[in-house]
């Protein structure tokens, strides 16, 4: 039996999977002229979305019941202080709308990256038709790019959880970059540039949304002012 080759449509998921891990650019490659790695795309980010929806969860849990146990020391011995149900930010409900929100919350981030990504490698860095994948074909090597948000799950070992946090960020970076340069056909240089622009955009974007209505909302205050004065 022939072994498989790396970027083989032929791979299996753990294949792929570690392909993605070691930077495989042959393995990226053949995620993109896959159809059927959309589907597992959509394992994989959903998988990421609950696991970081996890983590969240522990983090809000673990900090409530610090700030609970200052605000008690705080107010000892006072009357009149607020009674506030603490459970309720440990609640099976607060937990699964918190692993919910994250679920779309990459979801969103996913779609929007993707079809960034393709944009800006053709309006900046002159990509053709003919080399920049489709958007199915993009979001599914996009997709594949959050294997090692499924690692994620080591920040829970005592003493090195933050560390290995770190890494599996830069990891996570890294196989962006690989997965703009698999849907795009960029140079490795012009990759991560396409990378940075697709990933600053929404936020200038948003900070330039939040400035308009915030002098719009100055303004007419302003307007109001004088015509009350």
């Amino acid at each position: 039996m022939q072994p498989v080759q790396p970027g083989s449509m032929d791979q299996s998921f753990l294949e792929r999977a570690i392909g993605v891990l070691k930077l495989d650019r042959a393995t990226y490659r053949g995620i993109v002229g896959d159809d059927k790695a959309l589907g597992q795309a959509w394992v994989i980010v959903i998988l990421a979305g609950i696991l970081n929806g996890l983590g969240s969860a522990r983090q809000v849990a673990k900090f409530s019941a610090e700030f609970q146990q200052r605000f008690t020391e705080a107010t000892a011995g006072q009357q009149n202080v607020p009674e506030i149900d603490w459970s309720q930010f440990n609640s099976t409900g607060s937990q699964i709308s918190t692993i919910v929100t994250s679920v779309i919350g990459v979801i969103i981030s996913w779609l929007i990256f993707s079809a960034l990504a393709r944009w800006v490698a053709r309006a900046f860095f002159g990509s053709t038709d003919d080399e920049i994948a489709s958007m199915s074909r993009m979001m599914g090597v996009v997709g594949w790019a959050y294997v090692p948000a499924l690692l994620g799950v080591l920040g829970v070992i005592p003493g090195i959880g933050g560390l290995l946090l770190f890494i599996v960020a830069i990891w996570g970076l890294l196989t962006q970059v690989w997965s703009v340069q698999a849907g795009t056909g960029l140079s490795t240089g012009k990759s991560w540039g396409a990378w940075f622009i697709a990933s600053i955009l929404p936020a200038i974007i948003l900070g330039g949304l939040c400035c308009v209505v915030f002098g719009a909302v100055l303004g007419t205050a302003g307007l109001f002012g004088a015509f009350g004065g």
